[in-house]
């Protein structure tokens, strides 16, 4: 238990630098940048966000859950080598799929800067092949301390590039070559760090089955967790021009900052400490008070930033970003029900129960597809689009906790 608390604590506390410069950094951005820009990002996103799914099909997964901590160095390095060879293949596969997919993005959403965005952003899956890995081994050891210092690095200069290429005029590009050299930069210094060794003699055929079957069904979930979150923008982009995209994208983007920023960092702690800890009969106890005092906490400050979005978004932000306060406030609420209901996010996962996951996930993307679909056909008013996106959120994030 000393160790996860270590862990927490290193976590929060980098998390708390890291994320004091990103917050500073948007600012600057939101402020020399435009709604279109966003708009163009989200775009992006739905392509990324769908490689991402499958970038994080669950190879690692499968050694910090399926591998006892105890386990011998055999039995590590086998997991390990048959992770990291598949690893190896799944990322240069992506590589290639969004390199020259990008060149059919740019033709469905008519814009062309959405395909050069798209073809930087295929380098990332090159430099995330060391970074997957040496991330696992040092999660599956509580050792986020020196996760986190990479992070923070990268993060901070990620963040500097950003900045810096939008003030010299690179619009939403900007975006993109910021957040490849964080990439490059996490995942080589991770290397560097924990030095993992491949070893080929290791790879086994009967592991690739137990590796495949376990992704098989952390992408279903994943595809259909994506499908969920994405498919609100992939309607919205097919439906509203680029700069109602990206008022959306904005009002939802920062009524999630609490949540991602104070509690988002935390995910993998918890999910490890869930994961050790599955068989102890007082977890669900704990992880109920947690709740209670996430309540407490969060209540009052949802509630005064609510109340004082309009003034707040206009003296950070600029009027320019006026439009997007009403929606802002709406998703507040899907940041406060992800706040309270934090310690049961990855709680079905982290205990196995991946089939009951993967169901609830492809209910909830399947009802939420069935109603925004209808919203469009007969309404253009992007605020009951919202308020639709918020409801069903809410109610499938209450499901995991009972």
């Amino acid at each position: 238990m000393s160790k996860t608390i270590k862990s927490v604590k290193d976590v929060f506390l980098y998390s708390v630098l890291s994320k004091g410069v990103t917050f500073f950094s948007s600012i600057l951005l939101a402020r020399l940048l435009f709604p279109e820009d966003y708009g163009y990002l989200v775009m992006v996103t739905i392509i990324t966000g769908f490689i991402a799914v499958v970038l994080d099909v669950g190879f690692e997964y499968y050694y910090i859950v399926k591998v006892d901590i105890k386990a011998e160095d055999s039995e590590k390095k086998r997991v390990l080598s048959t992770v990291f060879m598949l690893r190896i293949i799944f990322n240069i596969v992506l590589f290639l799929l969004q390199f020259f997919g990008s060149y059919y993005a740019e033709v469905y959403f008519e814009h062309e800067i959405v395909g050069e965005m798209l073809r930087v952003l295929s380098f990332m899956y090159l430099f995330t092949i060391f970074g997957k890995i040496n991330e696992a081994i040092l999660k599956k050891e509580m050792q986020f301390k020196p996760i986190m210092q990479r992070k923070v690095t990268a993060e901070v200069v990620a963040s500097f590039i950003k900045v810096l290429l939008a003030y010299m005029g690179f619009g939403a590009m900007s975006f993109v070559y910021g957040t490849l050299v964080g990439s490059m930069i996490y995942g080589l210094s991770l290397q560097w760090y924990n030095k993992f060794e491949f070893e080929k003699k290791y790879v086994n055929l009967k592991e690739i089955k137990k590796i495949a079957y376990f992704a098989k069904h952390s992408f279903v979930s994943g595809t259909g967790l994506f499908f969920t979150q994405q498919i609100d923008k992939i309607l919205l982009t097919s439906s509203f021009g680029a700069n109602v995209v990206g008022l959306y994208n904005f009002g939802y983007g920062y009524a999630q900052t609490a949540g991602s920023y104070l509690l988002g960092p935390q995910n993998n702690v918890m999910f490890i400490f869930i994961a050790n800890n599955q068989k102890k009969p007082e977890l669900s106890a704990k992880l109920k008070d947690l709740m209670l005092t996430l309540i407490y906490f969060a209540t009052p400050l949802f509630v005064v930033i609510f109340l004082y979005a309009k003034p707040l978004i206009v003296f950070i932000f600029t009027e320019k970003w006026l439009g997007s306060v009403e929606l802002f406030q709406i998703f507040l609420l899907i940041g406060y029900s992800s706040f309270i209901f934090f310690p049961f996010t990855s709680y079905l996962t982290a205990v196995g129960e991946l089939k009951i996951n993967t169901q609830i996930v492809l209910v909830r993307a399947i009802t939420i597809t069935l109603v925004l679909f209808t919203i469009i056909m007969y309404s253009n008013d992007i605020v009951l689009y919202a308020w639709a996106v918020a409801i069903i959120t809410i109610f499938f994030d209450s499901i995991k906790f009972y």
